[in-house]
């Protein structure tokens, strides 16, 4: 990963993050439209651009009529465990939330698990959120790609 991060850095002067190259890969996962891969990864369009350039020189990427993972980049995605960017953006507010459809089975999952929770303490100005907040909250992380291949333990 740190020759592509090293790649990047001659292309362009906005910093660079291992991060920064696993979000646009995922992106690639998900899309073979340049704008779309852009839009996915969540990335300056500069520094998307100078990611792409580079996985494309160092024979990660090919250039066609889409972007294709190479073989080579199939087994850079495999190694790095990166995951395609999903994109659970709610068509209706464009964003402002995020839809829960494809989170059924985990909110009623969640609501079982929180119905026995014990209240909280208003002297301490506690409160908790409602189920779907929570949901929310975690197919954001999701959208983003935060959770591929993590374990994540949900507080309140």
């Amino acid at each position: 990963m740190r020759g592509i991060i090293a790649k990047v850095e001659e292309k362009t002067t906005i910093p660079v993050y291992e991060r920064t190259v696993e979000n646009v890969l995922g992106a690639v996962l998900a899309s073979g439209d340049l704008w779309r891969i852009i839009d996915l990864s969540e990335e300056p369009l500069p520094l998307a651009t100078a990611v792409l350039k580079a996985l494309n020189e160092l024979g990660y990427i090919e250039f066609n009529e889409e972007i294709l993972l190479t073989k080579k980049g199939k087994e850079l995605v495999e190694k790095y465990g990166i995951g395609k960017r999903e994109d659970y953006t709610c068509q209706h507010c464009q964003g402002k939330t995020v839809g829960l459809d494809a989170f059924k089975e985990l909110l009623k999952e969640f609501k079982d698990i929180v119905k026995n929770r014990p209240q909280p303490k208003h002297d301490f100005d506690q409160a908790y959120v409602t189920p779907e907040t929570t949901i929310a909250r975690i197919a954001l992380m999701h959208t983003r790609g935060d959770l591929k291949n993590k374990e994540v333990f949900v507080l309140g």
